[in-house]
């Protein structure tokens, strides 16, 4: 009969933070949300559509609220991780801020 704690996932927060910070997940993440900021902003260079630029627009705000929540965790994790999570804040700054042109070529 196992001992408790044995063959479980721990549930940590320092454990989800660490799979949270690895280079894969950070790539991931990386070109998904530059990906919908990215055509968001050749979207709104070549497209007149106004249906499909709301629709755009709401998507990357929930872009901006992802990677916000995502550069705070990132910024209390420089302390602990050190270079992973500064690799983490700097992908999460840079789809952040392609989601923020994306709104404001969108809007304008």
């Amino acid at each position: 009969m196992p001992r408790y704690g044995e063959g479980m996932k721990s549930m940590s927060p320092s454990g989800q933070l660490v799979g949270a910070l690895a280079p894969a997940k950070l790539r991931k993440d990386g070109i998904r949300l530059g990906l919908v900021g990215a055509l968001s902003i050749i979207s709104a260079l070549v497209l007149e559509q106004q249906l499909l630029e709301v629709v755009l627009i709401a998507l990357n705000g929930f872009g901006v609220v992802v990677g916000t929540l995502a550069l705070v965790v990132a910024c209390f994790a420089l302390r602990r991780h050190g270079r992973a999570a500064l690799l983490a804040l700097a992908v999460y700054g840079a789809c952040l801020a392609g989601h923020l042109t994306a709104i404001i070529l969108l809007l304008g």
